[in-house]
């Protein structure tokens, strides 16, 4: 699925209902954390500071600033043609890793944490260019998308508060015993979580690249959230699905919301006409879910004993 990469208006009432853990408190257990941070955006004549979420990365051992997009509802980490460009042109030995569709034996740093002997995809056309002497700058450049696949058959921690993730093979004791966890599916990296709006069960993509709107759906199924008697609050126009431009509609959502147990806050939900829906057939979902609903938690996707879990 090519989903939304700048789509994002701030749902203010979206904080979870759940308990924040503290920074000092998570910090104890020592683990692997990678920092992450939140790229802004205008749209529409507003300015949204948490338009995606952004990991500073280091390729290989070259001397330049990197950033790639951690987006959940892609499927494979890949490299943009267009912003690479100029590295490959400086980097022979870079260069040489690329056999197209693929780049191979990738040293990927995540913020500190190594990922060794990777193979990235190798996304042609596709990503913003750089003036030759803006990729030589300090400022990260966006080159690229990390995805499930970096995380396969380990366990995700997304720590919102504090922006950052890590990767664990196992969880520790003290989150295992504190947070609360509901049955997933997974296909292709992608996450379907089953959530319950008004008491009936539907099935969400967890997509961290479509970013705070809470809930996105197509507009056959806006009656599933909305009902049939709210009318559209909110128009949210300029944004940008991979390239194509597309207006996003809002109602209130009606009808509690609840993952697993917990009553999640009242929000909204939006959807657009101009992208087409088939995905969610595809995989087998009503709609997808951004980052909105889990502001103030640690997400704990567990790719593993296919779970996901919220403290």
């Amino acid at each position: 699925m090519r989903k939304v990469f700048v789509l994002l208006i701030p749902v203010f009432l979206a904080a979870a209902a759940f308990g924040q853990v503290s920074k000092k408190t998570i910090d104890r257990l020592h683990l692997p954390w990678i920092s992450f941070y939140w790229q802004g955006d205008s749209l529409a004549g507003r300015y949204f500071d948490k338009a995606a979420i952004f990991i500073p990365v280091g390729i290989d051992d070259l001397p330049y600033h990197f950033a790639m997009q951690f987006d959940l509802g892609a499927v494979t980490t890949e490299f943009y043609e267009i912003p690479m460009t100029p590295y490959l042109r400086k980097s022979p030995a870079l260069y040489k890793k690329l056999d197209s569709p693929f780049y191979h034996h990738i040293d990927l740093t995540l913020d500190k944490i190594r990922f060794a002997d990777l193979t990235i995809a190798h996304h042609a056309g596709f990503g913003d260019s750089l003036s030759i002497d803006s990729a030589w700058t300090t400022t990260p450049k966006l080159v690229g998308t990390i995805a499930p696949d970096l995380f396969k058959d380990k366990i995700l921690l997304i720590d919102y508060p504090n922006q950052r993730i890590c990767m664990v093979s196992q969880l520790p004791d003290w989150i295992e015993k504190r947070a609360s966890f509901v049955p997933i599916k997974i296909q292709d990296g992608r996450i379907s979580v089953p959530f319950t709006v008004g008491g009936k069960p539907v099935a969400l993509l967890f997509d961290t690249g479509s970013s705070i709107f809470s809930i996105v759906t197509s507009g056959d199924h806006m009656v599933d959230f909305a009902g049939t008697g709210n009318a559209m609050t909110d128009t949210v126009a300029g944004g940008e699905s991979w390239g194509q431009k597309v207006t996003f509609y809002g109602k209130p959502i009606s009808g509690e919301v609840r993952l697993g147990g917990h009553l999640m806050p009242p929000s909204s939900v939006y959807y657009t006409p101009d992208v087409p829906h088939g995905w969610m057939v595809e995989a087998k979902v009503v709609g997808l879910t951004g980052n909105g609903y889990f502001m103030k938690n640690i997400v704990i996707v567990d790719y593993k004993a296919l779970r996901f879990g919220v403290m």
